[in-house]
């Protein structure tokens, strides 16, 4: 039996040799038209006649390892029985060959270098991430874990944070013209120490000029002045006194030197001149006379007009 199957592959080695070759040209072709229809590799660069990275390997017009390339389109994965891609289907990793993820990114070190920079389509940066891990939404170089330019939206939850409270609603903004006390001489960022200083009525004080005008005075008409409150107390506006019925009115003194008027009323004892009888006594009118005073006494000195006090800065927000 075998003796008979050796004759009959001797007898047609010419028909099965033709057959050999013809699925070999049919298989290349095959190979072919998924090359140039799908692509076949992890990553393709381009659209499907473009270059194709194959195993470490570029090919196409014109194009080697060194050469910066701009992928426009990134199919991970193979192709399947009918020649459509499967996305993802293996892990990607860029600088490292041993990727833990779909897309796994292996930084140089722990730089400020942009590890993963998304652009949108007028080249503004939308996101960054560096080697330091510091994340950048609308900046290209966040000096923090996450710095955002922009606006966040916070859903119902609110923020958590790390003593367990969470924030639904955002705290009030202070005024602007708000004056408080301040226990540094330096004024925090968006405040000035309120010291009487003449600021420019446009650019950066714009809105505080738009909330006190010149009701402080003003040094000419494209300046005004901040209320000056070094060596002052603030006291409330009562529109029935006419001493406080004035914004930014100004009065009193730390000291004071009174007057007779101020004075409280009173009463002198006069000394006996002769030694029989002493001024008021209406029960005699034995006696002489003379005229005198009472003797002086003070030392003609101010008088302090302060309570007790801690010296603090007054600062305006602006």
């Amino acid at each position: 039996m075998v003796k008979n199957i050796y004759k009959n592959i001797k007898n047609n080695a010419s028909i099965i040799a033709a057959l050999a070759v013809g699925i070999f040209f049919a298989y290349t072709a095959f190979v072919g038209a998924v090359t140039t229809r799908s692509p076949g590799a992890l990553l393709q660069v381009g659209d499907v006649t473009s270059s194709i990275i194959r195993d470490n390997t570029i090919t196409g017009s014109d194009v080697n390892k060194s050469t910066t390339i701009t992928l426009t389109k990134i199919i991970a994965g193979a192709i399947n029985a009918t020649n459509t891609p499967n996305y993802l289907l293996g892990d990607t990793g860029i600088g490292t060959g041993t990727p833990k993820a779909r897309l796994h990114i292996q930084g140089k070190g722990t730089t400020t270098e942009v590890a993963l920079r998304i652009d949108d389509s007028t080249g503004t940066t939308t996101l960054t991430v560096l080697d330091n891990g510091n994340v950048g939404i609308g900046t290209s170089t966040p000096k923090t874990q996450l710095e955002l330019t922009g606006k966040l939206t916070v859903g119902a939850a609110g923020i958590g944070f790390n003593d367990g409270t969470t924030q639904t609603t955002a705290p009030a903004a202070v005024p602007i013209g708000t004056v408080a006390t301040y226990a540094s001489s330096t004024p925090p960022t968006g405040w000035l120490n309120a010291d009487g200083s003449s600021l420019l009525r446009a650019g950066t004080y714009a809105n505080l000029f738009a909330v006190i005008g010149t009701t402080y005075g003003s040094a000419d008409g494209s300046h005004f002045y901040i209320p000056n409150l070094t060596g002052k107390v603030a006291v409330g506006q009562k529109t029935t006194d006419i001493m406080f019925d004035v914004m930014g009115e100004t009065g009193g003194a730390t000291s004071t030197q009174m007057t007779t008027a101020q004075m409280p009323k009173h009463t002198h004892v006069m000394p006996n001149t002769n030694g029989n009888q002493a001024a008021g006594d209406a029960g005699s009118t034995n006696g002489s006379f003379s005229n005198g005073t009472t003797g002086e006494t003070g030392g003609n000195e101010l008088h302090p007009n302060m309570d007790p006090y801690i010296v603090l800065n007054y600062i305006i927000k602006y």
